[in-house]
């Protein structure tokens, strides 16, 4: 790995304090097992030359997973408020630099460690996720873990499920795909099918595990349904299964899904399932590339106007923002904000409207107006934030 790569740090750290070898070798045939983490092998043989602080870090940093969080407070110069997506706790995490660089709203993987009642960040990705990930990131948690019950110690066995979550969002966010088709759900269709093969003996077994997987519904003739209820009147239908008799075929609307189900089918298959390919059949439009004469126009600079226009332009942004309270929503199911945050549902989907549309506004520099998001709030009759 580049030296100077910003991953560096954090694979580092990752390995120190989550990996073990899980193979045996050697004249004894060794296993190796959670003692054998690298962090707890040091504390083994250093403790005793160890000052307490470094200590008590290393061991509170052993009973941490690697998790998302949702930034919902930054304080400049001094740290960010976080919110654990995956565990229901909310902490505050003293870093300077993130505090000064990162926005509200973003959301953030990594683990921390404590020590001296401050809480530090022993790892943190290179980079954060904008708010809009957030209902993707928990329909992939919620299919893998149970948030009620899931603890810190529990979830660190799950580190390798976590990182691959981790990594199928980053290779999202850095390898964006052109909008085309939109299904009912608001992405980007694009028809996802992967294959699996397996020795004919393990279809029974198969078919009986998936029968007893979390939101799979089993039709006949060995199709499954991969879907995710939404209340009690209404399921998000994520895929299908196809069970043959030698091969197992799923069908996703798009890339995400179909990676979170190959990563939930091979863990639950390990020894069973062997992954063939995937394909897929989407109808991207081909953008006309501009004239690269033309360069593109600087952004607006408010600063340089005059103060009544100034005044004016600001006061027109503002009102433009303001009529989203009045204007039907497709996300809301085509009924306006004022509509939606009469019901209990309703106001919890316009909050993550306006923290999405305030987390975009932050993470674009070239911003030439902020508008107090406070304001939609307090019109829609919503606590602030």
């Amino acid at each position: 790995m580049d030296p100077d790569s910003p991953w560096l740090e954090f694979f580092f750290n990752y390995f120190f304090y989550h990996w073990y070898p899980d193979i045996t070798f050697g004249p004894g045939k060794t296993e190796y097992t959670k003692d054998d983490i690298f962090a707890r092998r040091y504390l083994r043989q250093n403790s005793e030359f160890l000052p307490e602080t470094l200590r008590t870090y290393v061991r509170s940093t052993l009973r941490e997973p690697m998790t998302f969080w949702e930034v919902i407070d930054t304080v400049p110069g001094r740290g960010l408020l976080v919110r654990d997506l995956i565990i229901d706790r909310t902490i505050f995490v003293h870093d300077l630099t993130a505090s000064e660089c990162v926005s509200k709203w973003d959301i953030i993987f990594g683990f921390i460690g404590s020590a001296d009642d401050l809480n530090l960040w022993t790892v943190i990705a290179p980079f954060s996720f904008p708010a809009v990930i957030k209902s993707d990131l928990l329909e992939t948690i919620e299919d893998n873990f149970d948030r009620k019950t899931i603890t810190p110690t529990a979830l660190r066995d799950y580190s390798i499920e976590i990182m691959d979550i981790f990594l199928s969002f980053l290779f999202d966010l850095l390898n964006p795909e052109i909008p085309n088709i939109i299904d009912s759900d608001g992405e980007q269709m694009v028809l996802t099918t992967s294959n699996y093969s397996f020795l004919p003996r393990h279809r029974k077994s198969i078919l009986s595990k998936l029968r007893t997987m979390r939101n799979f519904k089993e039709n006949s003739g060995g199709e499954f349904t991969w879907k995710l209820e939404v209340n009690e009147n209404e399921a998000s239908i994520k895929g299908r299964i196809w069970v043959e008799k030698d091969s197992l075929i799923t069908e996703c609307t798009n890339t995400k899904r179909d990676r979170a189900l190959k990563t939930r089918l091979l863990r639950n298959f390990p020894d069973i399932l062997k992954y063939m390919d995937t394909q897929k059949i989407s109808d991207i439009k081909k953008f006309m590339d501009k004239d690269p004469s033309q360069a593109s126009e600087p952004p607006l600079n408010l600063e340089e106007f005059e103060p009544e226009l100034r005044a004016a332009v600001e006061a027109k942004m503002e009102s433009i923002h303001m009529a989203w309270t009045d204007l039907t929503v497709p996300a809301l199911g085509g009924i306006t904000p004022r509509e939606a945050v009469k019901t209990k549902e309703g106001r919890q989907q316009v909050m993550e409207l306006i923290r999405e549309h305030e987390n975009l506004d932050a993470r674009n520099q070239n911003m030439p107006y902020r508008f107090d998001y406070n304001k939609l709030r307090r019109e829609l009759g919503l606590s602030e934030e």
